[in-house]
């Protein structure tokens, strides 16, 4: 019988954390509870190709955001100044557009919005999102007096799973996979919920009064570490 811990990511996470976590003896079940889709209306084509060819100001606080411009980029590098919430979509950011090209980071949007306010003065600029983005961010800038265009690249929709027998923990990285993952399942008394953040353990907390452990910053190789470490020692 196998008794190392199991622990649930509701992302998919990449071969070599989940090799990594079983070499320090805990199973890792990739079991995704959202789907992200690119969206490729025309209009949001339009308003992609257009923004491309600006000298301009432009935002991103997710990965997928960065993922849905690089689909229309060809060989077409913008002129941006990008600020962008870190690390992950920070190095992504950079590997994309060039490391110069990054104008200011923060672990989240309430943060990069401050960072956008003392580096910027009050112009256009451009924020890429999902249509589930937060709204603190926008709220901000708006007030502050810049001319804010968000435009929505990407949406996600929950997906169905019911998770039976017994495992150690759950890893959530969003709000919405919180939601997904409590309209079918409720945590084993003794599993440990592990958020990615703050707004994502505020969603757990909605649902569960389980232990909650969450991340320093929003990174998901630290998150899972986070995990290991908890629940090997």
């Amino acid at each position: 019988m196998d008794d190392r811990p199991v622990l649930i990511s509701t992302n998919i996470l990449p071969a070599s954390l989940v090799e990594a976590a079983t070499e320090r003896g805990v199973l890792v079940k990739n079991l995704p509870f959202i789907e992200t889709f690119l969206l490729e209306d025309i209009e949001t084509i339009s308003e992609i190709e257009s923004v491309l060819q600006l000298m301009t100001t432009v935002i991103f606080t997710s990965q997928e955001a960065i993922q849905a411009i690089a689909a229309h980029m060809d060989d077409i590098i913008p002129d941006w100044r990008i600020y962008c919430t870190a690390p992950a979509t920070a190095a992504l950011a950079a590997r994309q557009f060039g490391e110069e090209a990054i104008a200011g980071t923060a672990p989240d949007g309430v943060g990069l919005a401050s960072v956008i306010m003392e580096e910027e003065k009050p112009d256009e600029i451009f924020f890429f999102c999902g249509r589930k983005h937060r709204r603190e961010l926008p709220e901000l800038l708006t007030a502050a007096g810049f001319d804010l265009n968000l435009i929505e690249v990407y949406d996600t929709q929950p997906v169905s799973h019911t998770v039976s027998g017994d495992y150690a923990g759950v890893l959530f990285f969003s709000p919405s996979a919180a939601d997904s993952f409590f309209a079918t399942n409720k945590l084993s008394p003794h599993s440990i919920a592990f958020a990615i953040g703050d707004t994502t353990a505020t969603a757990i907390r909605k649902h569960s009064a389980n232990r909650i452990v969450t991340a320093g910053q929003p990174d998901k190789e630290l998150l899972l570490n986070l995990a290991l470490e908890i629940l090997t020692t």
